[in-house]
């Protein structure tokens, strides 16, 4: 039992133009532009997972704290991984801090390589980021950079926007025409109501 999501998003790749001859014979040519294609992604979320990330891990005699994905700083962390993640040499402390501050705007006193650091081993307790061997660079994990994905997906496309269209339920009238969105936010709505029904936290 888990989460399953399906990612689709598009981007450029090479899609070979192929020239068939009247004898059976095949050409390929690579075009000059790569044209925007559909990228699938699959993710799946173990049931266990999310239970297992508040809890604290071990680096030999060091006690790690979790990872809290409510914290707005550790959700910048994750991201800051995800797009570090295509170098394939890999990334620094250094390099997280900076990716971290660009996105927060906070200051090196306020963010700086320490507190990377920590944010970091949170990271590895999980098994998400691995050290590069005999270097101080670190590369994510494809197990990892799924399951960082699917949670802040879930927090932020899914879970956050049911959460708000319940309250705007409360203070305003539905829309006419709501759009296919909105539509899908007004399922889970229901959906989410009935089951806190069900559970006796909503009357």
């Amino acid at each position: 039992m888990g989460v399953f999501l399906i990612l689709v998003s598009k981007a450029p790749a090479l899609v070979w133009e192929v020239e068939r001859y009247g004898n059976g014979g095949l050409n390929l040519k690579k075009p000059k532009r790569w044209p925007f294609v559909n990228h699938y992604s699959f993710h799946i979320l173990d049931a266990g997972a999310l239970d297992d990330l508040p809890q604290p891990t071990r680096r030999g005699k060091r006690r790690i704290a979790g990872v809290d994905v409510n914290q707005a700083i550790m959700r910048t962390v994750m991201e800051a991984l995800m797009a570090l993640a295509p170098n394939p040499c890999g990334f620094s402390v250094s390099d997280l801090a900076a990716a971290v501050r660009e996105r927060t705007g906070a200051s090196e006193q306020e963010y700086g390589t320490r507190q990377a650091a920590y944010d970091l081993l949170k990271i590895r307790g999980k098994g998400w980021v691995a050290k590069v061997a005999k270097s101080r660079r670190y590369l994510p994990c494809v197990e990892g950079l799924q399951t960082m994905s699917a949670l802040l997906i879930l927090r932020e496309k899914v879970i956050k926007p049911v959460l708000v269209s319940v309250e705007k339920s409360r203070q305003g009238r539905r829309p006419k025409r709501p759009g296919t969105l909105e539509a899908h936010y007004e399922s889970l709505q229901k959906q989410m109501r009935l089951t806190l029904v069900a559970l006796g936290i909503a009357a």
